[in-house]
């Protein structure tokens, strides 16, 4: 099922108002929050994100810290992070460990 047809849930004004009231949004003036709702987004797609209220954007600034270069829902990528926390998800101590490949 694509993205676009996912049902977006028709009430959101409880998340928005838990964003508004528990959210720290860096690089943004929250006094704007006290007029309109914050951008809450719930849903994102190869270069596509979605927000709460059903609103799509093409994400030109990668995850907006460059840290979604690949893009959103790529299953080969959850795959592969599935596969790898199934084998060893995390060892903090002073050995190394083996990638999945």
């Amino acid at each position: 099922m694509s993205i676009m047809e996912l049902p977006i849930p028709a009430s959101t004004s409880d998340t928005i108002e838990k964003d508004r009231d528990h959210v720290w949004h860096h690089l943004s003036q929250h006094s704007v929050l006290k007029k309109q709702d914050p951008l809450v987004m719930v849903k994102g797609e190869g270069a596509r994100v979605w927000d709460a209220k059903g609103n799509n954007y093409l994400d030109a600034s990668s995850g907006g810290v460059w840290c979604v270069n690949v893009g959103y829902g790529r299953a080969e990528i959850a795959d592969a992070i599935r596969d790898q926390v199934m084998e060893l998800n995390f060892f903090a101590s002073t050995a190394g460990t083996v990638p999945v490949c």
